[in-house]
């Protein structure tokens, strides 16, 4: 049986007053003592768009994962910081199941 990898996208804007620089080392903060660290974590990517948007894009060895991840998430001390700096209104979670990879 293969294993059926989960694509996570996150999209969302960031607190007024936050500047890029300071939402990119929460991040890191978060990849490094939170993501990192939690059993079928694969691996993130972070990016931005022109209208202030964006997006986190994370991918995980099964579903149930995912989901114990984001209960975690909103319990951790340690992914306080990057909670606040998020508009909670704006956030919106999409989980896929990758059905091909290709490397060209």
């Amino acid at each position: 049986m293969n294993k059926q990898i989960i694509t996570e996208v996150v999209n969302f804007t960031i607190m007024p007053g936050i500047t890029d620089e300071d939402f990119v080392q929460c991040v890191y903060k978060l990849e490094e003592n939170f993501h990192k660290i939690l059993p079928g974590y694969i691996d993130s990517e972070l990016a931005k768009g022109k209208e202030g948007q964006w997006t986190m894009v994370m991918h995980w060895e099964s579903l149930e994962q995912v989901k114990q991840a984001s209960k975690l998430m909103m319990q951790t001390p340690s992914t306080e910081d990057f909670r606040q700096s998020l508009d909670p209104k704006s956030v919106k979670i999409v989980l896929l199941e990758q059905k091909q990879t290709w490397k060209i």
